[in-house]
């Protein structure tokens, strides 16, 4: 891909200008957005190419973003590994039956129809990329292993997670062999969408901040470590990986490109710590969309002042 500054500005070239991409960039702020996701319930959405890849491009074309980001869900890996999932309004995603047990671990396998159960997300890239401006580059991604097991450990969303970090210390073996299936998995499923045409990839670390830093460190880093190793190689990797600062010295050499900061975190003391060994992105507080456009314009000022 050429001319994409997001690309070149993980690349460290020179650039006009600081790109911008929005995490949730589709989504119900948008009254297109509304109208079509009326007409379906959000599993439907994400099954559907041809609606995936409308929501997809919607932001791109109506804010003018610098990159698409596929319209996805990172829990459609454990469904494709046989769980089953539903989103309930008002609640977020849901298990049926969480992995608590060795019986509901040991009935996850990945098969080689693995791939073919994500078609739909292979299809979904292929169709948005057929529209996609030249110069915008459309990111696939997936949860990190770590994250993945903490939502299939649980159940459903939690502000503590506990289910899922006990099982940690109650079951170490069962654990470790999940954290190998998802590790699997997760390279499974990005090496399908690099395939597919997703010009980066992002690992959504979303409860790294749930581990201590030694954990962390065994756990979540070394299986991202390890997805990294074994993908195509051919595209960018961003891997954020939220409440994890104390670790980003180690981060910055796990082969990623890129490391999202969040907005907690020092973006100044960030760069000072990785020292040139990979791009950042982030670091703007989510709620501050939500105030004026005086006060969004303050913020994004400071934190591209914060980065120097």
């Amino acid at each position: 891909m050429q001319n994409s500054l997001i690309i070149d500005a993980i690349k460290g070239k020179p650039i006009p200008r600081t790109p911008i991409w929005i995490m949730r960039q589709a989504g119900r702020y948008l009254p297109q957005y509304r109208e079509l996701r009326g007409k379906v319930t959000l599993l439907e959405a994400f099954h559907s190419p041809e609606i995936a890849a409308e929501l997809t491009l919607q932001p791109v074309e109506l804010l003018g973003v610098d990159a698409a980001i596929i319209y996805s869900d990172i829990l459609l890996i454990p469904e494709a590994l046989g769980m089953s999932l539903d989103y309930i309004p008002g609640k977020g995603p849901v298990f049926e039956k969480p992995l608590r047990s060795e019986p509901n671990i040991e009935r996850l396998r990945i098969n080689s129809d693995f791939e073919e159960k994500l078609s739909f997300v292979a299809e979904s890239i292929s169709s948005v990329k057929a529209k996609l401006d030249d110069s915008k580059p459309l990111i696939g991604f997936t949860g990190s292993p770590w994250t993945l097991a903490v939502y299939m450990i649980e159940g459903e969303s939690s502000k503590s997670f506990v289910n899922a970090k006990t099982f940690i210390y109650k079951e170490p073996d069962l654990f470790k062999e999940l954290l190998e299936l998802l590790t699997e998995a997760v390279t499974r499923s990005l090496n399908l969408q690099i395939d597919a045409g997703a010009d980066l990839v992002q690992l959504f670390d979303s409860w790294a901040g749930l581990l201590n830093p030694q954990q962390f460190s065994d756990i979540s880093l070394a299986s991202m470590k390890e997805v990294i190793k074994n993908l195509d190689g051919s595209v960018p990797v961003i891997v954020f990986a939220k409440g994890a600062a104390h670790s980003l010295d180690v981060l910055a050499d796990i082969g990623a490109d890129c490391l999202g900061i969040d907005w907690g975190t020092s973006l100044s003391k960030s760069k000072n710590i990785v020292d040139n060994r990979v791009a950042l992105q982030g670091n703007l507080d989510p709620v501050v969309l939500l105030s004026d456009p005086e006060t969004v314009r303050e913020e994004t000022i400071r934190v591209l002042e914060a980065y120097g």
